[in-house]
């Protein structure tokens, strides 16, 4: 990456920060603020809760106090950080985390995948950095707390890194998987991907009669429209979503639990997964005027709610104040 476009690219990244992300922040004693000097915050890895108009800031103490939920699946357990916005529902809690694209692999699928390619490990994929800006190391750190918290449930003391370092640059890596075994969706969830997804019915056809997609696999794709005293989400295509564009990621942490192997030769297995639920779109600067070229091109279990998406914003300060968010849901 040129320098002179890398430092561009961090100064606007900043910028959004500061403009879009001041509702994530919060003071580094601790305490929580909703203001104007920016330079005495630091943003941190944070939860959206939904539709109670309440944000969670994810801190290294908080992080041990969070609610996991532990539900029982065919092949193990799995464990999910959970709100109770009520004494009866449960709701895995949704993480929001703003970056650059680094990389991505992203809907319309117009190409057929090879034979050898099982329909379980096709997925959207975002790799998601900072350019090693400390805003984005900060979030990263709250990140890993999460997952630390997560890992204190199992006797697995093999290191899980959250973050990896791709050509000199902190990122980490999101994805949500297209198909879901039979065994592990129960039939309400079954539905078909939409057109705008897979337009050839490649995915449709290559899953087969042991895959299905469920609500579970779906990712939501917004823009991000920004008035002077209003902020709204608009549905668009994922094709609009390029290398090098500013966005929003909203993701779920969890521990899956399976077993390898049978009887006496049986080994118990931990993964933690990123799971990718929306990508809002801030800023198209670099892939509208071709520098994205800057940035390398490169070749039956119980349900969990969740809500993805964006509702409602709390108030952020008298002269911001937002009465309500709208979604067009027809994408673009």
């Amino acid at each position: 990456m040129v320098c002179q476009s890398r430092h561009t690219a961090i100064q606007n990244y900043l910028k959004h920060l500061k403009a879009t992300q001041s509702r994530y922040l919060s003071k580094t004693d601790g305490s929580e603020e909703k203001g104007e000097k920016y330079a005495s915050y630091t943003p941190v890895f944070n939860g959206k809760i939904h539709p109670a108009q309440r944000e969670s800031h994810i801190s290294d103490q908080q992080a041990g106090t969070m609610e996991i939920a532990s539900t029982k699946a065919l092949n193990g357990h799995s464990w999910h950080i959970t709100d109770k916005p009520d004494e009866t529902t449960s709701e895995e809690k949704v993480f929001t985390i703003q970056g650059i694209v680094y990389r991505c692999d992203l809907p319309p699928v117009t190409t057929a995948y090879g034979k050898s390619i099982s329909p379980k490990h096709v997925q959207q994929r975002v790799v998601l950095t900072g350019l090693n800006t400390a805003t984005f190391t900060a979030a990263v750190d709250g990140l890993a707390q999460i997952v630390k918290a997560l890992r204190a449930n199992i006797r697995d003391y093999q290191p899980f890194e959250t973050s990896t370092t791709t050509e000199g640059y902190q990122t980490i890596d999101i994805a949500n998987r297209y198909f879901t075994s039979k065994r592990f969706a129960k039939e309400q969830d079954h539905i078909r991907i939409p057109t705008h997804i897979d337009p050839k019915g490649i995915l449709n056809d290559m899953r087969g009669d042991t895959f299905v997609h469920t609500i579970d696999n779906t990712v939501e794709y917004y823009r991000m429209i920004t008035t002077s005293n209003s902020r709204s989400f608009k549905n668009i295509s994922p094709s609009l979503i390029k290398d090098g564009d500013i966005v929003e990621i909203q993701l779920t942490v969890s521990l899956i639990e399976f077993n390898v192997g049978k009887g006496r030769n049986t080994n118990l297995h931990h993964i933690t997964k990123l799971t990718l639920r929306s990508i809002t779109l801030l800023d198209e600067t670099y892939s509208l005027s071709g520098r994205s070229s800057t940035y390398d091109q490169r070749d039956s279990r119980p349900t969990l709610k969740r809500r993805i998406g964006y509702a409602e914003e709390e108030e952020q300060d008298a002269r911001q104040r937002m009465k309500k968010m709208n979604i067009d849901e027809q994408p673009v």
